[in-house]
Order: structure tokens, then C-alpha cells, then sequence
């Protein structure tokens, strides 16, 4: 497992680098009194300082999606955009109340699926369960605006933003009339699934032309979830190649999609 790294807090005073530039400039100060050299000096430190802490998180993942539950299909997409575009992070952001998917499991359990595998990838993140209250109370009818702006709140407004989707939720992203318009700083990343022809809107070609579009076509599995929870209701376990033993775990310990056998009898361990 990946050892979880600490957030990104920009500080001045606090980071090792800039107390090092702070004695150095105490340093040479003392040894050389002209105070327009000395203030030279300092205004190169400060700048060297800035454009170190602005570059520390410059680009940044936002995965949106049901996770009903989180599979290692969805892992992979992550994983792979966090690769291929060079992300510092990817925040996986579960629906709060998918209107496409009526039936699905509560969202408290989707959430702490998602909070699990964020403790396993340094690069994988999500919001607090009182940033998705928060955003139900803001606009409970699209929680979409108030989530991203908070994730922009948290890394500025000169961080570049790609939003991953799958090809499949082109449609109702078109129709949700969320896509990115000219001059923001945000860009949408599609990643194909096998069996899936994609439809391209002229909205789509105009985003394109714009360079606020990319396609990728991975070498994924294409996991079910559907698949996943029928598994489940049987009684059975699907494979680790599906759902990592975390997920699975949680899932036996909570009773979801129905798994009603003893849990004394399995070996995956539960945490």
C-alpha cells in the first residue's frame, strides 16, 4: 500500500526551503551592508519562494461518477489519467443523488467506499462529507457548481482542471450544460469503454477545437458494478481483480447489495 502523503499547505514561514532562503538573506545582509543589493536579493528570494509554492499543485483531477461501488475499473481510470496528464492530484467525487440511477445505494456508504480508496493512493483524493451537505444545501437540484468551486477554492484559480468522465456520460454532460466555456481553465477528459461507441455533439467539436477536450482509449477491463452487486446479493464474493479486498470487506461488514452470509466463514479481512 502507498503511504498517504500530507496535503499541500503553502506556507512561507513554515516550509524548510524558505527558512533556508530566510537565514541566507540574513546571512548575506550582514555580510554586505548596501541596502539596494540586499533588497535585490530579497526580491529574487521572494519570487524563487512564489513560483515554488504556486507550482506545488498546478494540475489537478476531478473523476465524478455513481461508484455504486468503487471497482478497480474506476481505480485504474484514476490511476491512469493521474499518469498520462501528469496530475498532482484526482479528487474521485461520488454522485450525492444521481438522477440516472434512481435505485442507487445510499450515498453515506458510496462516500466511505471512496474515503477507503483514498487511504490507499497518495494521488487520489476526495472532499469532506460536509463539503457534499454543504453543497446539497447550496443547490440541491446540481450539486455539480458548488462541489467543483470548492475544489478551485482549494488550489486557485491558476490551477489547470481536467475532468474525467467516461464516454458513456458524454450525453448527460452535454445535457447537463456543464461544459467548460471559453477561457476557463478546465478540460474535459474522456476515457472510452470497450463496447461503447461514443456521439459527438457540434458542443463537443467546438470544445475540441478549443483544447478543452482530449480522448483517451486505455487498455481498461470493462468492469460491471452491476455485475458486482448481483454477485453480491447471491452470496458470493467477486474476484480480487474486480474489487479490491477493501471495498468487498466493507461491503460484507455493512450488508450492502444485499450480502446477507456469515461473515465468520472468509477470509477477506475486515476493517
Amino acid at each position: 500500500m502507498i503511504q498517504r502523503t500530507s496535503h499541500y499547505t503553502p506556507s512561507f514561514f513554515t516550509r524548510p526551503k524558505q527558512l533556508a532562503s530566510v537565514k541566507l538573506l540574513s546571512h548575506y545582509s550582514k555580510r554586505n551592508p548596501h541596502p539596494k543589493l540586499v533588497s535585490l536579493v530579497f526580491v529574487f528570494l521572494s519570487i524563487c519562494i512564489f513560483t515554488s509554492a504556486v507550482s506545488a499543485a498546478r494540475r489537478v483531477g476531478i473523476y465524478l461518477g455513481t461508484f455504486d461501488p468503487p471497482h478497480c475499473g474506476h481505480i485504474r481510470v484514476a490511476l491512469e489519467a493521474q499518469s498520462r496528464l501528469k496530475l498532482d492530484y484526482i479528487y474521485m467525487i461520488p454522485n450525492y443523488s444521481p438522477r440516472h440511477k434512481p435505485g442507487a445505494t445510499a450515498f453515506s456508504a458510496r462516500f466511505e467506499m471512496i474515503r477507503l480508496v483514498s487511504r490507499q493512493y497518495a494521488a487520489i483524493r476526495t472532499l469532506s462529507l460536509s463539503d457534499f451537505e454543504h453543497a446539497w444545501e447550496t443547490n440541491p437540484g446540481d450539486v455539480y457548481e458548488p462541489l467543483i468551486a470548492k475544489i478551485k477554492a482549494l488550489h486557485g484559480c491558476s490551477t489547470m482542471y481536467y475532468q474525467i468522465i467516461g464516454a458513456d456520460a458524454i450525453p448527460r454532460l452535454i445535457k447537463s450544460g456543464h461544459l467548460p466555456v471559453p477561457g476557463e481553465n478546465r478540460t474535459i477528459v474522456v476515457f472510452e469503454r470497450k463496447g461503447y461507441v461514443a456521439s459527438f455533439s457540434p458542443a463537443l467539436h467546438e470544445i475540441m477545437e478549443r483544447g478543452q477536450l482530449i480522448i483517451n482509449d486505455p487498455d481498461i477491463p470493462d468492469i460491471s458494478s452491476t455485475k458486482i452487486r448481483a454477485t453480491f446479493a447471491t452470496g458470493l464474493v467477486p474476484p480480487a481483480e474486480e474489487l479490491p479486498d477493501y471495498i468487498s470487506a466493507y461491503i460484507i461488514n455493512k450488508h450492502c447489495y444485499g450480502y446477507k452470509n456469515d461473515i465468520s466463514s472468509l477470509t477477506i479481512p475486515i476493517r
